[in-house]
């Protein structure tokens, strides 16, 4: 498992004992906030937060620096990649904390991001407990798993060019823990960009996709026909959110992978 560091505080004079105004710029860090009943503590969300309307917009890849300087936040949660803009937040006197929320890479990398993110809201008995009820569930999940052979599998991220979940992905791993092959090959790269021949070769069971392409599409491949996810009709539409964001929804993408694995021998 890779190494995530954490912690990483900057303008650490300013943060009050318990952040009361918090600005999350990672759709994940949103929902560990509110997993952690924080949720009304939240002044602003990301770009690709759904559903929290009334709340402004405070930047996705780059911060909105009017937004955030507007708004005077005790604390952002930012994302590892958000450190390249660390004088930016000095400057404005912006108090951050960067956790790696992108470079998670298995559901023990989730929980860490959790507790960490506690810590800094001051709610690790919450974060805590929060962690031992989805090892919990992750538990009860594992005991359910089937046995036989594992189906193998390929979750399409992109189709042009072809870019896979890799086997160092969250959603790689999410794959290998439900009980998949994941066929994508090992690399250095959590996407890795594969060629439809390769696809062809390794002949998956099941192909996860993110809706970019409509199901009907993947006939037009050639030879894609004849592989054993499509003449079983195991082209599977997937939301990418549950899968892609290092929170507590991770452990609900595993439960659907589950049961789509057992609905193979059930």
């Amino acid at each position: 498992m890779r190494r995530l560091l954490f912690g990483l505080c900057l303008a650490p004079w300013l943060l009050r004992a318990e952040a009361r105004r918090v600005v999350s710029l990672v759709p994940s860090h949103t929902d560990i906030v509110e997993a952690l009943g924080a949720g009304d503590r939240l002044v602003a969300v990301s770009d690709a937060d759904k559903g929290r309307d009334a709340l402004p917009r405070a930047g996705g890849l780059a911060p909105r620096w009017e937004v955030l300087v507007s708004l005077k936040p005790d604390l952002v949660l930012a994302d590892v990649s958000h450190r390249r803009f660390a004088p930016e937040f000095q400057r404005h006197k912006i108090p951050v904390r960067f956790f790696p929320a992108t470079r998670a890479g298995s559901l023990q990398d989730v929980f860490a991001i959790i507790l960490e993110v506690g810590a800094a809201l001051e709610r690790p008995a919450e974060a805590r407990r929060l962690v031992s009820d989805l090892t919990a569930r992750v538990a009860r999940l594992d005991a359910r798993l089937p046995l036989g052979r594992p189906p193998r599998a390929i979750f399409e991220l992109w189709p042009r060019p072809l870019q896979v979940a890799g086997q160092s992905s969250l959603p790689g791993h999410l794959l290998e823990r439900a009980g998949f092959v994941n066929i994508a090959p090992l690399t250095r790269g959590d996407t890795p960009l594969i060629s439809w021949e390769f696809v062809l070769k390794e002949k998956p069971d099941y192909l996860f996709h993110t809706g970019v392409l409509a199901a009907e599409d993947f006939l037009e491949r050639p030879g894609w026909k004849t592989l054993p996810a499509v003449e079983e009709g195991r082209v599977i539409l997937l939301d990418p959110d549950p899968f892609s964001r290092a929170g507590p929804r991770a452990v609900d993408a595993l439960e659907l992978l589950m049961k789509i694995r057992r609905g193979q021998t059930e």
